[in-house]
């Protein structure tokens, strides 16, 4: 989630290309590198996680396609939208002077994606606050018709509002004078788009966590006490059906925990531009590096956010596990069970044949 990636920052048109000293030469080239090492991470992590979700029907259904989408808009930053801002802004100072409408059109496909991977970590938070407070409506909510349009709303809503950016009736896309493209709103209705589109996501997923986490703790009280007297012939019902609500009890908090993880992520990695372009402006301003190399926090939440999917989860471990080979190769080190059945088998035989033997023997 990224709130400052299109928020009105200090760009001006300017689409002359200063001639950089050494000292900028260097730190452009390593920002460069950067920026792209970190998208290359971002393309392989996110594609293992793609991955790992479409071999599996049970990580397919419900949850696992809205995180899907969600990673589908990540490797989509990291595969094209990033390196091509990368490129336009190298490109700007040593390769090319980039066409007037090119940020139109590039920065509207990395803010649209933006917005869509803001309002999917939105309608998940919306996903597991239904499964936790609503659990008779998760059925319903979680059929494929409605996570189809979940996922073409993350991405609609996104694509709408930037038309009237496009056509500059509420703002429009600049360039600043390192190359570097922005959203620049210049009516409230802009301002009111680029907040909406940025912080209502935010506040979806705080208050599912905040349900999420309070329901589990008032049921967590409610447990504490003195157990009740069962009979003996319901004792292993109850033991039955108290073991699926423990399972499903760790379950809850095990996604919640995964999503307050999230959330709490994709705030440390957008506070420090937003520090800056709120308490810190004429610096911020002042030193045109320092705007770029702010960029690499936003593309670490992009590239590095399924690590949090496959720590929090052990579903999605597994399916790293079985794609890597790494089970493959753990049962080439172990006898199968087909091998511990035939050893069985040669041990009954033997002591078959050596009863016989015996009763034979006192026979004569």
């Amino acid at each position: 989630m990224n709130n400052i990636t299109s928020f009105p920052l200090p760009f001006h048109a300017n689409n002359s290309s200063p001639s950089p000293n050494t000292h900028e030469r260097d730190g452009l080239t390593l920002w460069f590198a950067v920026m792209l090492s970190i998208s290359s991470i971002g393309i392989l992590c996110n594609a293992l996680l793609i991955t790992v979700i479409a071999r599996s029907q049970k990580l397919r259904s419900g949850t696992g396609f809205l995180i899907l989408n969600l990673s589908f808009t990540c490797i989509a930053m990291c595969t094209l939208n990033y390196p091509v801002h990368v490129i336009l802004v190298y490109g700007h100072h040593f390769w090319f002077t980039p066409h007037p409408n090119a940020c139109t059109l590039a920065h509207y496909f990395t803010v649209m994606t933006t917005y869509a991977n803001n309002w999917s970590e939105a309608c998940l938070g919306v996903n597991r606050f239904v499964a936790t407070i609503l659990p008779h409506q998760y059925r319903t909510f979680t059929m494929w018709q409605a996570c189809l349009s979940m996922g073409i709303f993350t991405w609609l809503i996104g694509a709408l509002s930037l038309i009237p950016f496009c056509t500059r009736e509420v703002g429009y896309f600049t360039t600043s004078s390192q190359g570097q493209c922005g959203l620049l709103a210049t009516t409230k209705l802009g301002t009111w788009l680029v907040s909406f589109n940025s912080y209502a996501p935010y506040v979806v997923v705080g208050t599912a966590v905040l349900s999420i986490l309070s329901k589990m703790a008032r049921r967590k009280v409610r447990s504490v006490g003195v157990e009740p007297v069962v009979t003996c012939e319901k004792r292993s019902r109850t033991t039955d059906n108290a073991r699926q609500q423990k399972l499903m009890y760790r379950r809850q908090i095990n996604i919640a925990g995964m999503l307050l993880l999230c959330f709490i992520f994709n705030i440390a990695t957008t506070l420090p531009m937003s520090l800056l372009n709120t308490f810190y402006y004429e610096l911020y301003n002042r030193i045109p590096l320092l705007r770029l190399w702010m960029r690499i926090f936003v593309l670490i939440q992009y590239s590095f956010t399924p690590m949090i999917f496959f720590g929090c989860n052990k579903d999605y471990r597994q399916g790293l596990r079985n794609l890597t080979g790494h089970r493959a190769a753990r049962n080439n080190g172990a006898p199968t069970n087909t091998q511990g059945l035939d050893r069985m088998s040669l041990h009954k035989d033997a002591f078959v044949s050596t009863s016989a033997s015996k009763k034979l023997k006192g026979s004569f």
